[in-house]
């Protein structure tokens, strides 16, 4: 029997796997974010359109964690080859979300790529069985034994894909919050300061360690010399 829905254990990681392992907000959803899954539900009747839609979607939240962490984002949105796939890496790169985000958004990513590269395919179940099998994998470790969004039809590769889908776009959204509160924190200039200070207070510890070493040392020296003199 399924669990009620936890959103916390939902959209949490491991401890230590990422520098964030829980959103601090986790019930909140940014207004931008509504609107963008009103947008990504209305593509619902096509499988394609859904995929594809879902994917632009998904991108668009990437963008939105990493241009708050890099002030200078868009000089990276200039490059010709810095599409959704070296978006989604340096997301993982920084390491600020949970692994089963940035391995939803890979799937979401190849399932597109598929779609777009293949007009034969219509339907999620149609996509190559390689990716139907990790597409089922992430449902099941994303969602454990926890309830899932109701959904009617019988299709089991789409509600998969739908309900990895609302996680993947909430769940990135939820984290934005996490990164705009360190981006402030880290921009401040007393913690810049309090980093100059902490470097200061190591380095004296370093030196001070060299030249405690080096005054015990030429100590055993003089008093070796000095027994060699008398013998």
């Amino acid at each position: 029997m399924d669990r009620p829905l936890d959103i916390n254990e939902l959209y949490s990681g491991k401890k230590g796997d990422s520098l964030f392992n829980e959103p601090f907000l986790p019930e909140e959803m940014s207004t931008e974010s509504t609107e963008l899954m009103q947008s990504w539900a209305e593509s619902l009747p096509d499988e394609r359109l859904r995929a594809i839609t879902t994917a632009l979607v998904v991108e668009n939240r990437i963008d939105k964690i990493l241009s708050i962490f890099l002030p200078k984002y868009g000089r990276l949105l200039e490059l010709s080859v810095f599409g959704f796939s070296s978006k989604i890496r340096l997301l993982e790169a920084l390491n600020l979300v949970p692994i089963a985000l940035t391995s939803t958004c890979h799937c979401v990513r190849n399932i597109r790529n598929e779609f777009a590269h293949n007009l034969s395919k219509k339907k999620l179940g149609d996509i190559s069985r390689k990716h139907l099998a990790t597409l089922n994998g992430l449902y099941k470790a994303v969602w454990k034994d926890m309830s899932r969004p109701a959904y009617t039809i019988d299709n089991v590769p789409f509600v998969e894909f739908f309900n990895l889908s609302l996680y993947c776009i909430a769940g990135l959204d939820k984290y934005v919050a996490n990164v705009a509160l360190m981006r402030e924190a880290i921009s401040r200039p007393e913690f810049v300061e309090q980093l100059r200070n902490e470097c200061s207070l190591e380095n004296k510890a370093f030196v001070n360690a060299i030249v405690a070493k080096y005054d015990h040392n030429f100590v055993e020296l003089t008093d070796t010399l000095n027994a060699s003199m008398d013998d």
